[in-house]
């Protein structure tokens, strides 16, 4: 399960309403490019997360 803050909640709803998607796929996209980034070393997480 994901949580999120009540900000973040918000600004996904607008986002999903003005897209025309559901709030699970752009989750899924920002997730598919986090962890393209993450393998390409393209992002570096800080220790600990």
């Amino acid at each position: 399960m994901i949580y999120f803050s009540p900000e973040q909640a918000d600004r996904l709803t607008l986002l999903a309403g003005e897209r025309r998607v559901t709030k699970a796929t752009i989750v899924r996209y920002a997730v598919d490019r986090l962890l393209d980034d993450l393998n390409n070393g393209q992002l570096e997480l800080p220790l600990g997360l």
